[in-house]
């Protein structure tokens, strides 16, 4: 198991907004960000509220198999949240730390869709 140095988690701020990132040929996905700069290079752990938060979690239910229970979207990174982020860091092959960060983000799946349609879900590494 990989873990991933909290000094280099640190050097990022906390996403606290999520926004619509467009990938070419009409397709899109949402992702947290960091309002203050507009960069997606943020990170959340325990203890981070909002809908950041929410907008991962819901990945998390949407794109793989429901590994967070819907039930369990509340904005809240909890221990439940830390623990699946975990899991879906081992699936990913990523830093398992439970910790969402860029490496994180580059890896796992969004929800999003193609032109006004929702539905589906795909990845960045940018």
């Amino acid at each position: 198991m990989t873990v991933s140095s909290s000094a280099s988690a640190a050097s990022y701020p906390t996403c606290n907004g999520v926004k619509k990132v467009n990938l070419g040929n009409s397709k899109w996905i949402h992702q947290p960000y960091y309002t203050g700069t507009g960069s997606r290079n943020c990170v959340m752990g325990q203890g981070a509220q909002g809908k950041a938060v929410e907008q991962l979690q819901t990945a998390m239910w949407w794109c793989y198999s429901n590994l967070m229970p819907e039930s369990e979207i509340d904005g809240i990174y909890g221990p439940k949240t830390r623990s699946t982020m975990s899991e879906l860091q081992r699936r990913e092959k990523v830093s398992r730390d439970g910790v969402y960060g860029p490496e994180t983000r580059k890896a796992m799946l969004w929800p999003g869709g193609v032109g006004n349609m929702s539905g589906g879900c795909a990845r960045t590494t940018k």
